[in-house]
């Protein structure tokens, strides 16, 4: 699989901190965090589809296929207020990957502690994005992370913008034994595990297929990228 190189603006790791950069580049933008690595593992690879990824998308279209792709790509979210921050989407006409790059940095807050003194405008965001997944009392669901939630559902809305049916939720892991701790990374394991599980989700090939309220095909993945094997 090949990736459109009309993205001039991003050719290498320098071109991509700076036209794409991530939010608080002076402490993310380091070797082993999440974001420099993203970006090495990707522009490494063009103009080819990086393998691990190529491999996923096998399930849905055929090897030959060229995506349009872009690094921070926004997904604006129910109301008012800043949108759902992909690290890196990949998409064609059949399908749309959004990626959320992790080294062993946290899923961010619990759904549940987003909730408390929210605002009228936070409190409808939450709901509104609950109802896309979820068709029960939300309350359940306050220990799940925030960030899993606007991720999966800023995945479905990205999709539905550009027309495509079928939708991943992609978690790219970059772990190394100097720049990750095992105990972070079986947090965040245990938090992907237990959102997976509170939407029901079933295996489907290498993927999760998450069910839905909104006629997208949701699928959730996972890569492991071993730094040190590098």
């Amino acid at each position: 699989m090949k990736l459109n190189d009309h993205v001039k603006h991003i050719v290498d790791c320098d071109s991509w901190k700076k036209n794409k950069p991530p939010k608080r580049a002076d402490i993310h933008w380091k070797e082993g965090r999440s974001a420099m690595e993203l970006a090495k593992y990707v522009t490494n690879a063009l103009p080819n589809m990086p393998r691990e990824i190529e491999e996923i998308l096998g399930c849905f279209v055929n090897r030959d296929s060229v995506f349009d792709w872009d690094a921070e790509a926004v997904t604006d979210l129910p109301g008012s207020g800043e949108g759902r921050n992909h690290d890196a989407i990949f998409f064609n006409n059949d399908v749309v990957v959004c990626v959320e790059a992790k080294a062993d940095e946290s899923l961010g807050n619990l759904i549940g502690d987003e909730l408390k003194g929210a605002s009228i405008n936070k409190l409808n965001r939450i709901g509104c994005l609950l109802k896309m997944l979820f068709k029960d009392s939300f309350n359940q669901y306050a220990d799940l992370r925030y960030q899993l939630l606007t991720a999966s559902t800023g995945t479905i809305l990205e999709a539905q913008n550009k027309g495509v049916n079928t939708a991943i939720f992609l978690v790219i892991i970059f772990s190394s034994k100097k720049n990750t701790t095992k105990a972070k990374l079986d947090n965040n394991d245990m938090d992907i595990q237990k959102f997976l599980t509170a939407t029901n989700a079933v295996d489907y090939k290498n993927l999760k297929r998450i069910p839905n309220n909104t006629g997208i095909d949701l699928y959730f993945g996972k890569i492991v990228i071993d730094i040190d094997a590098n």
